[in-house]
């Protein structure tokens, strides 16, 4: 099986259990030998996800690749939240954000701009971001790199 064959049939098997939690899946990936590997499933959700949550995810995802005997030899399946560090990239991660501080660079023509503030509201194209004076609408298409910024 190629690796793009594995990739798409682990996410057929992990999809479903997730919809069933009501969480979002951020990626899979997979690494390591071929007797050997290990299997990374990301996953968000409003609000996060604690550590009890995804234990008692990947004991059914575990489950469920057990029997699809997906993986020759052994591996190790590893379920976690993407951290506060990832970038957000998809319209799901800024809705999943609202109301904390983010720093945003944007293409604005030929002008890469910054802006630090907070994320009032999510459209399908634009993010709306109040700094301290304004609120600003920035294209999501515009965005080309969005982080959460911790408040220490």
């Amino acid at each position: 099986m190629s690796v793009e064959d594995l990739q798409h049939r682990l996410e057929e098997i992990v999809l479903p259990v997730l919809q069933s939690h009501g969480v979002d899946f951020i990626e899979a990936q997979i690494k390591g030998g071929r007797h050997s590997q290990i299997v990374r499933i990301t996953i968000d959700a409003d609000g996060g996800i604690p550590l009890d949550r995804c234990a008692a995810i990947s004991r059914e995802i575990s489950a469920h690749l057990d029997v699809a005997d997906l993986f020759p030899g052994k591996f190790r399946l590893e379920v976690s939240s993407p951290g506060i560090d990832r970038p957000l990239k998809t319209l799901r991660d800024f809705e999943r954000n609202v109301g904390r501080q983010v720093k945003i660079q944007y293409r604005f023509h030929e002008t890469i701009d910054n802006i630090d503030g907070t994320i009032k509201g999510v459209t399908e194209n634009e993010v709306e971001i109040a700094d301290k004076q304004v609120s600003h609408l920035i294209p999501l298409q515009a965005i080309e790199l969005a982080k959460i910024q911790l408040a220490w």
